[in-house]
């Protein structure tokens, strides 16, 4: 039963971030980004997935807000893809800047994430996280 209720964790929240990301695309299309519009759903969603992390969120948590939702999110196909029709179309500078953007601006945000995860942490303990109760003293 547990897989099926983590099954459906994941579920639920990959539902939440396909919506998403079909919405950022769709601003992204009529703002013409194009492969900077990739770029910044990865960046955004590597922050998420970074503040899940630093936040030491319970495993369900984790199952719900990073494989499922931050999963569905991202998009590491298309920005592989997109960064293939720039080498395609011999734009060696595009396509190097873009995969230097992505990995430095994604990583960066995933380091903010973290720190703004621990933060939350430290300031309100049990948001997210799997907490136990404070021990009881008998008198």
């Amino acid at each position: 039963m547990k897989l099926v209720s983590n099954a459906a964790l994941v579920c639920i929240g990959a539902c939440g971030g396909a919506l998403m990301r079909y919405g950022a695309s769709e601003l992204g299309k009529r703002a013409d980004a194009g492969a900077a519009g990739v770029c910044a759903i990865n960046v955004v969603g590597s922050f998420a997935l970074g503040t899940v992390f630093g936040s030491q969120a319970s495993p369900r948590m984790q199952l719900l807000l990073g494989t499922g939702f931050c999963g569905a999110f991202t998009t590491f196909s298309t920005y592989s893809v997109d960064t293939l029709k720039l080498l395609q179309k011999q734009e060696y500078l595009k396509a190097s800047a873009l995969v230097a953007s992505s990995n430095v601006l994604s990583i960066a945000a995933a380091g903010a994430g973290a720190h703004v995860g621990a933060r939350i942490v430290r300031l309100h303990p049990p948001v997210m996280r799997a907490t136990k109760p404070p021990p009881t003293t008998k008198k």
